[in-house]
C-alpha cells in the first residue's frame, strides 16, 4: 500500500522531524563552537530545539526556538519565511546562550566579585523578573551611566553577564575600542576574560537529560501555531539590540 505523504501544515510539531544538525542552528552551533574553541574554552553546549530559546539552570543545555528551525521544511519556510530572523542575529542569540552555560556551569554567580560587578542581590535565580519585564525610568537612568551595553542588560545580572560574554566572544565586536570610553563596561569585559582563564579549560558535569519542554513534548499543531507567532528577538547586546551604548 502506497504511504501518503504528511502534510506538515496539519503535523504536530514533535512529528515534524526537526532537528538541529538538520537546521540553520547546524551550522551556527558549529561556528560558535569554532569560537569557544579559539578563547580557549572547552564548553560545547548542548543544543536541543524547544518552545523557547533558553539555558537550563546549573548547566549547560540550551533550548533552541524551533520556529526558526523551520527551514528544514520547505513547505513551513515557503509560507513562514518571515519568521525568520538574520542569521547574525541568530548567531548573537547563540553566543549569549553560550554565555549563560558558562556561567551556569562554572557556577561563576557564587563568586565574591561577580556578585559586586554585576550588582546581585539576593538568590541569584530567585530574583528574575516574569516576562514582561520592561526598562524602567531608572533602569534607563542607569544605562547613560555607561556601565551596561544595553538596556536589557538591567533585566537581571544573569543578562548582563552573558551579553558582556556575547559581545567579549564576537570576533566582530570591536568591544576594547567601541567601549573604551566606558570603564565601567571594559572592567566586565576583564572580568569574563579572567573568568575564561581560571575556568575556561576546566572540564564540567552535565546532566544531558534535564531539559525544559524538548521539542518531544510539543504536541500542538504546526501551522495553526505558526500562523500566530510572532518573530521573538532575546538577548541583546552589541549590534543587536535598539538600546545600547555607542
Amino acid at each position: 500500500m502506497r504511504r501518503m505523504k504528511r502534510d506538515p501544515f496539519s503535523t504536530r510539531v514533535c512529528d515534524l522531524g526537526l532537528t538541529v544538525n538538520g537546521s540553520i542552528f547546524g551550522r551556527l552551533t558549529r561556528r560558535v563552537h569554532r569560537e569557544l574553541r579559539a578563547k580557549g574554552i572547552v564548553l560545547r553546549p548542548n543544543w536541543y530545539l524547544s518552545s523557547e530559546y533558553g539555558c537550563v539552570v546549573d548547566s549547560c543545555n540550551v533550548g533552541l526556538k524551533w520556529v526558526e528551525a523551520i527551514g528544514q521544511i520547505p513547505a513551513l519556510a515557503r509560507r513562514f519565511g518571515h519568521l525568520f530572523r538574520p542569521e547574525p542575529e541568530i548567531l548573537m542569540t547563540l553566543r549569549h546562550e553560550a554565555g549563560h552555560a558558562f556561567c551556569y556551569v562554572h557556577r561563576l554567580y557564587r563568586l565574591r566579585r561577580f556578585r559586586a560587578l554585576f550588582e546581585v542581590k539576593g538568590d541569584f535565580y530567585g530574583r528574575y523578573p516574569d516576562d514582561g519585564w520592561a526598562p524602567t525610568a531608572a533602569d534607563r537612568r542607569r544605562f547613560r551611566e555607561g556601565r551596561h551595553i544595553s538596556l536589557h542588560c538591567l533585566k537581571h545580572p544573569d543578562e548582563d553577564f552573558s551579553i558582556t560574554f556575547q559581545t567579549w566572544l564576537w570576533p566582530g565586536s570591536r568591544w576594547r575600542t567601541r567601549y573604551a570610553a566606558w570603564p565601567g563596561i571594559m572592567e566586565k569585559f576583564a572580568f569574563v576574560g579572567e573568568m575564561v582563564r581560571r575556568y575556561g579549560s576546566r572540564p564540567h558535569k552535565n546532566d544531558d537529560n534535564d531539559l525544559d519542554v524538548p521539542i518531544s513534548d510539543l504536541t500542538y499543531i504546526a501551522g495553526a501555531y505558526l500562523r500566530q507567532e510572532k518573530i521573538h528577538r532575546p538577548g541583546g547586546g552589541c549590534g543587536y539590540h535598539g538600546n545600547q551604548i555607542r
